[in-house]
């Protein structure tokens, strides 16, 4: 990556990075182990090596419990950067996020508690706040005979691939919840940029 190129992805990072508030360090380690289990430990020193050039800390994550609260730019930062080096599409970043869901300490307690489609969804919906200190996350127009709603976030103004990303992190937990197999969230749909308002169409 040259100069040019780093100066581009700085920008792209500083845009949404002032925004950010705080989330679990566990997301942060998912992102570094994914890079690791697909492009080795070398893939994981160029990304925080590039990091290190662009003059951005994103601490030490071995050092923090997977449920402690750490600064969200963290994760924004590797995530974003990694994307960049290695070319990520829409379809590899939907994968990460299918890759992370079933992996999260917090997800896993909370899916054990709750049998139903609609009782699960609308509590699950209310864990948003266990993994970040803002935005908020409803579950709008659901129909059991139909078998389809909505997923809304306000309030979360973030780089546009992270609403492709919570797609396929709402797609395995869907998966997941409804034991179905034509499971289909639809590509996110921006409702207001500024203020970071996107909805997700579901159908199981």
């Amino acid at each position: 990556m040259d100069q040019k190129e780093l100066n581009k992805l700085k920008q792209e990072i500083n845009q949404y990075k002032h925004l950010m508030g705080k989330q679990r360090a566990e997301h942060v380690k998912y992102y570094i182990n994914y890079v690791r289990e697909n492009y080795g430990d070398k893939g994981v020193k160029k990304v925080k090596d590039t990091i290190e050039k662009m003059g951005f800390d994103i601490g030490d994550a071995k050092q923090y419990r997977d449920t402690e609260w750490v600064p969200e730019s963290w994760a924004h930062i590797f995530f974003v950067t990694a994307a960049r080096i290695f070319d990520w599409d829409d379809r590899e970043i939907q994968n990460i996020g299918r890759y992370i869901m079933p992996r999260s300490i917090i997800t896993r307690v909370f899916l054990k508690y709750f049998s139903t489609v609609e009782k699960t969804l609308k509590k699950g919906v209310k864990q948003w706040d266990n993994n970040f200190t803002r935005g908020e996350l409803e579950i709008k127009d659901i129909n059991k005979e139909k078998k389809e709603g909505k997923f809304m976030l306000k309030n979360f103004p973030n780089n546009p691939m992270a609403y492709v990303h919570f797609q396929g992190y709402f797609s395995r937990l869907l998966e997941i919840i409804t034991g179905s197999n034509k499971v289909k969230v639809e590509d996110p749909v921006c409702l207001d940029q500024d203020k970071g308002n996107w909805e997700w169409k579901f159908h199981w």
